[in-house]
């Protein structure tokens, strides 16, 4: 029985490390995020799992009763009820296996490292209960034990993570700082241009990368890397003597980090794609959340430029001077160079220094972007008759306002990364499409800090404006949009409050069925919805 016990909670710890690893990797094993992650009602809820609490109110009841010397009523209960407990949560994450919902991280050798330390930590403890004690374990003892273990493992793991491997990986880290400042020194030659900002960064690099491919050798951060580990690795790995730019994406969560980026990447020209609240749980507010993106600017020496996005209130309202030049990229203002701006559901072009540029990338909100793109690379020695033959090449990035056509209409996956202004244009973006029926899909954002519920009500104030039906797939966070949605002008009808993408199916397909002959335009913003995207292609 002893075998059987420790076996269902050794396969049961495994499958709770598995989940609690995927998170911590999903928020970069940073505390300060994954506390802020931890805040929200349904995340709270996969770490506190209904067989946790039943554990804990069993087990509390359990000592109670035994601390009060009496006859305890729970003994023979305990062994049956733990082990049922055990399995339940097992046979729960297979049946999350076959549905494909299992929450697994890429086993990467730090996340296998983490697996590895956390169950031998769990076995060293009770390995060290078992031999200081006078006659060993009875089977009760057993199963108190592991069920205790049950109990913290989520605290054994953050212990691993936070207490072990990040200060290890620290130290490792600051090695190859110091040796991918040293390459870099070594380029006298290479023009870097660091990227920041509070959304736009991913596109505005891969914008950037692709037009100066037309006439140089560029070496680019990949994806979404922008962290000082991961500009780190790119030019230990990948920087070679052929390449003429560096197009390097900064990103950060706290002061310091993009001055770290700055000081290894050295950058020549310095792009602020926008600022808004996104993460501003993490930096404390909007003003520090812009001295912490300013430190790329601050970084640049007197022959440095910096262009930056004056389209963004939030970012031209706090910009100060720097001894460097200065390019505000502007769609929106009098002054502004920009003309002949023609947006379709398709695509858009506009004149700008009197040159025509025209683009497959949906929104009117990617003109500001382009911008600033024809703007580094004139200052790198492009013509605008280049810039504007490369611009027509570009391609939307990766989830990012990326469009395809299905049997009912048209699906926008704009599920990269949520943020509060990125919904807004997609959102305008949907009036290009006229006489069609529009459905979102949107989780909410993390990370906005105090004024989080105030932000989302606006958020759904937005949605209502533009939309015909909302799917609101985060429950902490859907409370509030629905407000805000329901002051818009939406129904309570047209909204729908789920996250189990097999239920969001079948409503899309009762909504199909009620209104045969509609065309409808989908805009997913929320990550996780491949499943129901996939669907939709089958229609």
């Amino acid at each position: 029985m002893e075998f059987i016990l420790f076996l269902l909670w050794g396969i049961r710890t495994g499958v709770s490390l598995l989940s609690a690893t995927y998170y911590w990797q999903l928020k970069e094993y940073r505390w300060d995020r994954m506390r802020e992650f931890l805040s929200t009602q349904q995340t709270a809820s996969v770490f506190f799992s209904t067989q946790q609490l039943l554990m804990l109110f069993f087990l509390g009841g359990y000592l109670s009763l035994e601390f009060l010397m009496v006859i305890n009523p729970l003994k023979n209960a305990l062994v049956p009820l733990l082990g049922t407990l055990f399995l339940a949560e097992i046979l729960q994450f297979l049946h999350q296996v076959w549905q494909r919902k299992a929450k697994r991280p890429r086993f990467t050798t730090k996340a296998l490292l983490i697996l590895g330390l956390s169950f031998i930590l769990e076995c060293v403890l009770l390995m060290f209960i078992y031999f200081i004690g006078e006659v060993g374990f009875s089977l009760h003892d057993l199963a108190l034990y592991l069920g205790i273990l049950a109990l913290i493992d989520h605290d054994i793991h953050a212990v691993v993570i936070l207490g072990v491997l990040n200060p290890v990986s620290m130290f490792f880290k600051k090695r190859m700082f110091h040796q991918a400042a040293d390459k870099r020194k070594k380029f006298s030659q290479l023009k870097v241009v660091g990227i920041t900002g509070s959304f736009g960064k991913t596109s505005v690099k891969e914008y950037l990368s692709h037009v100066l491919e037309g006439q140089f050798n560029v070496l680019k951060t990949e994806k979404n890397t922008n962290t000082e580990i991961g500009i780190t690795q790119t030019i230990l790995k990948n920087l070679q003597p052929h390449h003429e730019v560096f197009v390097c994406e900064m990103g950060a969560y706290k002061k310091g980090e993009i001055a770290l980026c700055s000081q290894i990447a050295r950058p020549d020209i310095a792009v602020f794609t926008g600022l808004n609240h996104q993460h501003v749980a993490l930096f404390g507010s909007l003003d520090k959340t812009f001295a912490a993106k300013w430190e790329l600017v601050s970084s640049l020496n007197e022959q440095g430029v910096a262009v930056f996005n004056g389209d963004c209130d939030a970012l031209s309202d706090r910009l100060k001077s720097f001894r460097g030049k200065t390019i505000l990229c502007k769609t929106k203002a009098e002054n502004s160079k920009i003309s002949h701006i023609s947006v379709q559901s398709d695509g858009l072009s506009f004149e700008y220094k009197e040159t025509h540029f025209e683009s497959v990338l949906i929104g009117e909100f990617q003109i500001v972007n382009l911008v600033m793109v024809i703007e580094v690379a004139e200052q790198l020695g492009m013509s605008l008759e280049k810039i504007s033959q490369r611009i027509r090449t570009i391609k939307a990035p990766e989830q990012t306002m990326q469009m395809r056509n299905f049997s009912k209409g048209v699906i926008i996956d704009d599920s990269y990364n949520v943020n509060s202004d990125g919904l807004t244009a997609a959102l305008k973006h949907l009036e290009t499409f006229e006489n069609y029926q529009k459905i979102v899909f949107f989780p909410g954002v993390l990370e906005l800090g105090e004024k989080s519920q105030m932000m989302h009500m606006e958020m759904g104030s937005e949605l209502g404006k533009y939309v015909d039906y909302a799917f609101l797939t985060d429950k902490s966070f859907s409370e509030m949009i629905s407000r805000g949605a329901l002051q818009s002008g939406l129904t309570r009808a047209h909204i729908f409050e789920m996250s189990d993408t097999d239920e969001i199916i079948k409503q899309l397909d009762e909504l199909f069925e009620e209104e045969k002959d509609a065309k409808w335009v989908l805009l997913f913003e929320s990550r996780g919805s491949q499943k129901v995207m996939d669907s939709l292609m089958k229609h």
